[in-house]
């Protein structure tokens, strides 16, 4: 089976690529979580300044730096959803009630 993501390059695999997503995942929540304990980061801006980038944080410009902050701000919601407390103000989503 071949896959046809929104972006980058088709690829087949879409179970090897799935359990890599959820290993890089597991490994960039860690992440998080030991920078809030060791930084005690005020703002998703500043966890992201801490974590691991490919091409470093300082490399990253325009709309890849505010990528990189809104999902760092995805990360810090989804661990509240797993039961970290953690202070940093992240904008929360607020669902959808369809009609």
């Amino acid at each position: 089976m071949e896959v046809s993501p929104a972006h980058e390059y088709r690829f087949s695999g879409l179970q090897r690529r799935v359990a890599q997503l959820i290993e890089h995942n597991g490994k960039r929540s860690a992440e998080v979580l030991r920078v809030l304990d060791r930084h005690r980061p005020e703002t998703a801006w500043d966890i992201a300044s801490l974590l691991t980038w490919s091409r470093g944080w300082e490399s990253l410009q325009a709309v890849c730096l505010r990528l990189a902050v809104s999902e760092t701000a995805s990360d810090v919601v989804y661990l509240r959803s797993q039961g970290h407390e953690i202070d940093v103000p992240v904008t929360e989503p607020h669902p959808v009630e369809l009609r």
